[in-house]
């Protein structure tokens, strides 16, 4: 069973069990001459005919989700201060039928994601300082061109490439001892006090793997790259941006800017 509720008083949308009540006598399973689809009712209607291994029949609320024959095993209530989407039938993963419940219960998504393949998998993770991390997976046997957007701008400055069966833990906003990284399409390897140590990006293509950098930097310090034979450093003020092919991955340092009397 798989249920998306929104309580309206603490904004908060909550997921519960997805899995049926074995005891429930409205429990339907798939058996020999017998293959159960269901269809999507409303504004469920993203959900087009579909055979499921099992379905559960529900009273009350208005209906979303239909077995062939007209039997409820989706429905859309009220429960206290709050509103429920729920949905009683083995589904596929639909995330665009996942987005539209999740609007209608009044919730925006953080992130826009786009890729070419399904199965990508995105989120966000955030520490109590406000340190953040981008974090892209790709467990499907299809390389992925992945797009990450929040507030309509692009992370990394375009498309990721995420090659097939990996995951890559992106910083997106990450404090070190001399500044900080506002983004990276690498991997951090390795931190020291005065260099870090990026892995193979996902920046520009698959077969040109570039590195792309945004920086917030103590305005003493110089940024110089190693490790790529095509680099691009640009900088205003404590900004500053890196575009490195890596295919191998590369070291950024941080040297003390000469000064004069």
């Amino acid at each position: 069973m798989i249920g998306l509720q929104l309580d309206s008083e603490i904004g908060m949308l909550a997921w519960v069990s997805n899995t049926p009540d074995l005891t429930d006598d409205l429990l339907r399973r798939a058996e020999a001459y017998y293959y159960p689809s269901v269809r999507g009712r409303g504004w469920a209607d993203l959900i087009p005919e579909t055979r499921v291994a099992w379905w559960q029949e529900l009273r009350g609320g208005t209906p979303l989700l239909t077995e062939v024959d007209g039997h409820v095993c989706g429905v859309e209530a009220s429960i206290g201060t709050g509103t429920a989407v729920l949905l009683a039938a083995e589904l596929p993963s639909m995330p665009a039928f996942f987005a539209a419940a999740a609007a209608r219960l009044g919730v925006e998504a953080g992130l826009a994601v786009a890729a070419d393949v399904p199965g990508v998998v995105v989120t966000s993770t955030v520490s109590p300082g406000g340190d953040r991390m981008l974090h892209v997976l790709t467990p499907t046997g299809n390389d992925a061109r992945v797009t990450v957007c929040e507030a309509g701008e692009p992370f990394g400055g375009g498309v990721l490439h995420v090659p097939a069966h990996t995951g890559h833990l992106l910083p997106w906003g990450l404090t070190t001892p001399w500044g900080r990284v506002e983004s990276s399409t690498a991997e951090v390897v390795s931190l020291r006090p005065d260099e870090m140590v990026f892995g193979r990006p996902v920046g520009e293509s698959f077969a040109d793997p570039h590195l792309r950098l945004a920086l917030d930097v103590d305005e003493h310090l110089r940024v110089q790259v190693t490790g790529s034979t095509e680099t691009s450093v640009a900088r205003r003020g404590r900004q500053v941006t890196v575009d490195a092919a890596a295919p191998h991955g590369l070291t950024v340092r941080f040297l003390a800017q000469p000064t004069t009397a």
